[in-house]
């Protein structure tokens, strides 16, 4: 105990959700439901990448391992903060908040996040009354799973990059399109109305303690029971003038500040009960802010991968000959064999040809020369042999609407 704040029984309560979660049938189930919706997003991304380059880039499998293990790390730490804090709902709040995420997310994936579903929530108890939920508490909810967010996007957010062709101005560009999503075990406070005569034994807590409590503020005997809830956290955006990880980067440090604004607001509207409307028109509303700024901001930069003379590398696909070679995205290929190169069909005219290939490089000012001795079946097509290369024409390639893709109501504009 540190002072008066027992950090370690606390700590040890959270741990305890664990083992609740993977035996209780109950939370099996919900588990294994938001394991599902998790790993149809990770195979549907896959599924576009087996469509535009004939493999697929990422294994959903791998990737969906991974984002399980974040989502326990962030699903612990968030569970920290949320019963430090003692930032309590409902067991109504949750029944509400889900379905309602998941209806959200059959018009766009992104629109899971709890931001939305939160903010349609409170907003809708502030006009007509219902449904009752905890107003602070749902908004600080959401705060703190954004705050997971924006350490999960840190660590993680470029893991399973897909490269993609974009039109800029009439122009196609290539790009990276990030998208992760996490399943997030958390722990909770519920109000469940029941007091110190009803259970075996408590936690005695500070005065100042819940930071955001029941509605109505219960009676002095009051007690929060901590149950888990299992949230699904999703991330996507496209590195296009940036490299991927300054643009993750710069991804969870605009999470970060918005989830901590948030987080603000929720506890001003604990106290004081008009500025639930903010906190209400907050959650949604600067969340779309924070996405359009970033998109902006995008824009403004100049591709990384526009065309040029020679053939640009936007990316090099794993276990392939190219990555065995040592090429890297942003390479320029200048040469095979000491014959210029300006299309991906020229090379791999080239390639299909023979046994020996001296590939010259240009990688930012340095001037590389790689030698591939020996035939591979892979290289009569440029993707096999692990390239994703600028094409020079786009009447072949799938460009992707990066406005419909990740923004649904943004005017579609195919021309530029």
């Amino acid at each position: 105990m540190i002072g008066d704040y027992p950090l370690l029984e606390l700590f040890q309560g959270i741990l305890l959700m664990i083992p609740y979660i993977l035996l209780n049938p109950q939370y099996i189930v919900l588990y294994a439901v938001v394991l599902y919706l998790v790993y149809s997003q990770h195979k549907r991304i896959a599924g576009l990448e087996e469509m535009w380059y004939g493999r697929v880039l990422h294994s959903p499998k791998g990737v969906m391992l991974s984002a399980m293990g974040y989502g326990l790390l962030g699903g612990i730490l968030g569970s920290f903060i949320l019963v430090t804090l003692g930032i309590t709902i409902s067991r109504n709040d949750i029944i509400y908040l889900w379905p309602l995420a998941i209806l959200l997310m059959f018009i766009h994936p992104r629109f899971i996040c709890f931001s939305y579903s939160g903010g349609i929530l409170a907003l809708a108890y502030l006009i007509f009354g219902y449904p009752e939920i905890n107003v602070p508490g749902v908004i600080g909810l959401v705060a703190v799973l954004h705050l997971i967010e924006a350490i999960l996007v840190y660590l993680s957010g470029d893991e399973a990059k897909t490269p993609v062709y974009v039109r800029v101005e009439g122009e196609v560009v290539g790009a990276h399109l990030l998208q992760r999503f996490w399943p997030v075990p958390v722990t909770i406070l519920i109000d469940a109305s029941l007091t110190v005569h009803d259970v075996e034994s408590s936690t005695a807590m500070p005065d100042w303690w819940p930071l955001i409590g029941p509605v109505g503020g219960g009676s002095p005997d009051l007690l929060l029971l901590m149950l888990p809830v299992i949230a699904a956290l999703g991330y996507g955006d496209m590195a296009m003038s940036r490299i991927s990880e300054v643009k993750v980067r710069e991804s969870a440090i605009g999470l970060l500040l918005f989830s901590l604004g948030l987080l603000g607001l929720a506890i001003w509207a604990a106290f004081w009960s008009p500025a639930m409307w903010l906190a209400a028109l907050a959650a949604p509303l600067g969340h779309e802010l924070m996405i359009y700024l970033g998109k902006k901001r995008e824009f403004q930069g100049a591709p990384r991968f526009g065309r040029q003379e020679g053939v640009l590398v936007v990316a090099v696909l794993s276990e392939s000959e190219a990555e065995s070679l040592g090429f890297m995205e942003g390479d320029i290929i200048k040469e095979i064999n000491d014959e210029a190169v300006n299309t991906p069909e020229e090379i791999e005219a080239i390639l299909s040809e023979g046994f020996l290939w001296k590939f010259r490089v240009l990688r930012g000012q340095q001037e590389l020369l790689f030698h591939m001795h020996g035939y591979s079946k892979q290289c009569d097509n440029i993707y096999r042999f692990g390239l994703i290369p600028i094409p020079k024409k786009d009447d072949d390639i799938e460009v992707v609407d990066w406005q419909q893709r990740l923004f649904p109501w943004f005017k579609r504009n195919n021309s530029g």
